[in-house]
């Protein structure tokens, strides 16, 4: 392992992405300079105490919390030279909204990548360090606005800084010399008096001086919260706890490499199981900032770590209430209002849950809903029903402690259909209206980007003999790893039938990738290492008009594949696109929805969740009420039926099924709402005739049974009395 301390010091001098590509130069981090002699042993022994800290921590995804659990007073420093460079409030502001977008994983805008909501949010301080209103934003005139960051940070620092225990310092400069656009203090480091971020000026906002809004201020805000480059210590070891960037679901990448992001990379190849480079995480190195979109669990974990750690006092002392209240941050500054909700699209009488993501902490709500019920609301995250169809905007008020307020409103912004198809229904996208007519296509991070036309779409191929076009999604072309983008039917009325199926027919396979090192545009992009790029298609349904989903069918990889081989590239990563099917590379799949039945809105989602492998096609649509016994587990897995009895149950009942080779079986019990209730823990079976005993210690009522074996599964219904 080639970790340095000068190499864990915010080895973000970077180069910024918008220059030509005959500018860009390999990327310097430049710590080797800037922290020469600052090896002291505190600093030493506090980064100790922090990872051995980060590692006993057994944070979730904090799901339980909604909003900004941790938020962070700033105070940003314009140091100019008095021309352009003396960059405006409105400048500043912009970076927050950028901010915020990113770290808080905002529907709609370009921070909602694969990653998660961090629930880490940046707020602009109203009160300076003696407790008077103040902008937070300070202007000073200096020969420093360009700068040497080795030479001149304590220089810089000491121009103007507030007390670095109840603000986060970020100072904004004109050039830093070297080709360096920012660089950061990690936590652990001794030295309050230069705490902070330093960022050129054209990499901070989303106006004025700034290029464009780029991510390389989320990148320094990042390491200021104790994260590394993914390529910290290049490869590393095998074990991702103490190596590398110490995160386990970020891949390992071997140098510090400008990543192009639409091309395949797999730099490092000990990790286990072996991911490809991830570039789009915010920690890496882009040729375009504009396409950075994620932060991991593994890496907000971190983050958590240290914001929760009391003896980083600079972190930690930060978001306490006592100090948000006395720097005029959170619910004690100006509030900035946005929302989303939980569906775009939906039928007549069905709910639609509008969730706030409001900036600084709002404590009272005014919300409005033309035409529908309610017409307003106070609630934080309501609920409304359209009781006609058409489109319909919403508009919400917030205020806070501050006593100010703020509107954000949006026209047309939801659909209501009120079109219900009897089956048997079908659709073999035939007509080149895509999608087509009360579809919906769910993609959520083409709502903010350009890149966003990477979705579903028709392709003018389809089964042999019998369809003249298929719904494709672009896998081949899709970077954006764990993106998921659906392809929703319309709403379908199951009340009048006794059975009912879904037949599809799918083509797909994943891609071996293998690339030697090269120049792509005046950048060394390092060999890539043979690996199977592999995507997954999960199948869901809802009763509710797409408010919830279950899950009733799921393939990847392998398992997903039609075709005997996968195609490869070649050394230069050329070629190995999946366009041309052939008539035995189509797949048909049969799906029992007879627990459905009786229910008068149904629709169902095929789901393409994003490995940038290869295109997927489905077509021939149906769903028809034939009776199918058989849901999504192949016949050369199993020879019978699997069968619950006794059902209904008081206690206890039987699971039987007879396996024809070696499998893996493992049981989920959910209930009504599709939560996990119990699970029996994965089991190796030889074949044979097999029983599982299902006991259920929970109150009367409906629940499933969710048969995994391997990778496939099927729904049982279970009764208890």
């Amino acid at each position: 392992m080639r970790l340095k301390l000068l190499l864990l010091l915010a080895c973000d001098f970077l180069l910024v992405g918008a220059l030509s590509a005959q500018e860009i130069k390999l990327p310097r981090c430049g710590t080797d300079e800037y922290h020469e002699g600052v090896q002291d042993e505190k600093s030493l022994q506090q980064r100790a105490h922090l990872e051995e800290f980060t590692r006993l921590q057994s944070f979730k995804t904090q799901k339980e919390f909604i909003g900004s659990k941790y938020i962070i007073p700033v105070v940003v420093h314009v140091v100019h030279n008095g021309g352009q460079d003396s960059i405006s409030y409105e400048q500043v502001l912009s970076e927050f909204t950028v901010l915020f977008n990113n770290f808080r994983k905002v529907p709609g805008t370009q921070g909602f990548g694969g990653g998660i909501d961090t629930h880490i949010e940046f707020s602009l301080a109203t009160k300076d360090p003696q407790g008077n209103p103040h902008s937070g934003v300070t202007y000073t005139r200096h020969p420093l606005s360009a700068m040497h960051a080795r030479n001149d940070n304590l220089a810089l620092k000491s121009l103007i800084r507030w007390d670095t225990t109840k603000y986060f310092n970020v100072w904004v400069v004109r050039k830093i010399e070297g080709g360096v656009a920012g660089y950061a203090q990690f936590p652990w480091m001794d030295g309050p008096a230069t705490d902070g971020v330093v960022v050129e000026n054209r990499v901070f906002g989303s106006i004025g001086t700034s290029e464009t809004p780029v991510s390389i201020t989320t990148h320094e805000f990042g390491h200021w919260l104790n994260l590394f480059h993914p390529f910290q210590g290049s490869c590393g070891t095998n074990n991702c706890t103490n190596s590398g960037d110490a995160v386990c679901d970020t891949p390992p990448v071997l140098d510090q490499e400008f990543k192009i992001v639409f091309r395949r990379l797999n730099s490092c190849t000990n990790d286990s199981p072996d991911m490809a480079d991830a570039p789009r995480n915010y920690m890496d190195y882009l040729t375009d900032y504009n396409l950075a979109n994620f932060f991991t669990k593994g890496q907000a974990a971190r983050m958590w770590a240290v914001l929760e750690n009391p003896s980083f006092v600079r972190r930690h002392k930060l978001w306490q209430e006592s100090n948000l209240r006395a720097t005029g941050t959170g619910k004690y500054g100006p509030p900035k209002a946005y929302f989303w909700a939980n569906k775009l699209q939906t039928c007549v009488g069905f709910p639609v849950t509008f969730i706030d993501y409001s900036r600084n902490q709002p404590t009272e709500y005014q919300w409005t809903f033309p035409g529908g019920e309610p017409s307003t609301s106070t609630e934080v995250n309501p609920t409304v029903v359209y009781k006609r169809p058409g489109k319909y905007g919403a508009t919400l008020v917030v205020k806070n402690l501050s006593g100010i307020s703020d509107t954000f409103s949006v026209q047309d912004f939801i659909t209501v259909i009120d079109t219900t198809y009897s089956l048997p229904f079908s659709e073999g996208f035939e007509n080149i209206t895509f999608p087509p007519a009360n579809w919906l296509i769910e993609d959520p991070d083409g709502l903010a980007r350009d890149a966003g036309t990477i979705t579903w779409r028709r392709r003018a191929v389809g089964m042999p003999g019998s369809s003249a076009g298929s719904a494709q999604m672009r896998f081949f072309i899709y970077n954006d790893y764990n993106q998921k983008d659906g392809l929703i039917t319309p709403p379908l009325d199951f009340s009048k039938t006794r059975n009912a199926a879904l037949i599809f027919t799918r083509a797909y396979t994943p891609l071996f990738h293998e690339a030697a090192a090269e120049q792509v545009g005046g950048i060394q992009v390092p060999r890539s290492f043979l690996r199977l790029y592999t995507d997954t298609l999960s199948i869901q349904v809802s009763t509710d008009c797409g408010a919830t989903w279950q899950e009733i069918w799921r393939k990847g990889g392998i398992a997903l594949m039609t075709t005997r081989n996968a195609p490869r590239t070649n050394t230069r990563g050329e070629g190995g696109e999946f366009s041309s099917i052939a008539p035995n590379e189509w797949k048909q799949d049969t799906l029992d929805l007879s627990q459905f039945v009786g229910r008068a809105n149904v629709r169902i989602k095929f789901e393409a969740i994003n490995g940038f492998g290869n295109h997927l096609y489905i077509d021939g649509i149906r769903v028809d009420t034939v009776k199918y016994n058989l849901v999504g587990i192949s016949r050369d897995l199993i020879t019978k039926n699997l069968v619950v009895a006794p059902n209904p149950f008081s206690g206890a009942t039987t699971l039987r099924f007879d396996l024809i080779q070696r499998a893996q079986v493992k049981v989920e019990i959910l209930d009504m709402n599709g939560r996990i209730v119990d699970t029996l823990p994965p089991t190796i079976y030889s074949p044979g005739e097999k029983t599982i005993e299902l006991t259920l210690d929970k109150p009367r009522g409906i629940y499933f049974a969710r048969i995994w074996i391997n990778d496939e599964f099927v729904t049982k219904k279970l009764i208890k009395y």
